[in-house]
């Protein structure tokens, strides 16, 4: 079950939980999970409003191609628990990971911890429309006309 705390304003999910404490990580700015031995100093969120909105966990049938390679560049991470907790090993995994792939050890672990803190592997692009009228205007005329495209003005 995926759980969640709160202080000072920044959401962290809660990756591990021991008895001296729980192994936690940032879902606004995703880097190395870090130990926090007073768990008890974090305000515990209502995770069934931050678990739609933060930590999607999407099927895998639902992802692009590109998700789902990425989902697999991270899969040995993901397996194994120690990788949260010993940064020794979830380097040298993210390394041999990586040369495997033909990718670098520090993008490896960017998915990785994206992907813990937030459950997604891609920031969600969306593009605004233009707000300039005049030129949207002047380039749907002249430049992606069939008289004058760029390909018929090689061509002359």
């Amino acid at each position: 079950m995926n759980r969640y705390v709160e202080r000072n304003g920044e959401v962290f999910h809660v990756l591990l939980q021991e008895d001296a404490g729980a192994w936690l990580i940032s879902c606004q700015a995703p880097a190395e999970p870090f130990f926090v031995a007073q768990i008890e100093a974090f305000n515990p969120l209502e995770a069934s409003s931050l678990t739609e909105a933060l930590c999607p966990h999407e099927a895998e049938s639902l992802m692009s191609p590109g998700q789902v390679k990425r989902l697999r560049l991270i899969q040995l991470l993901l397996g194994d628990s120690r990788c949260i907790t010993d940064k020794a090993y979830r380097s040298a995994l993210a390394k041999e990971t990586a040369e495997r792939n033909g990718t670098t050890s520090r993008r490896i672990l960017r998915l990785y911890y994206r992907y813990l803190a937030t459950g997604t592997l891609m920031d969600e692009r969306q593009r605004k429309p233009s707000e300039n009228k005049v030129y949207d205007w002047a380039i749907r005329t002249f430049y992606f006309s069939a008289k004058n495209s760029p390909s018929v003005r090689l061509m002359k």
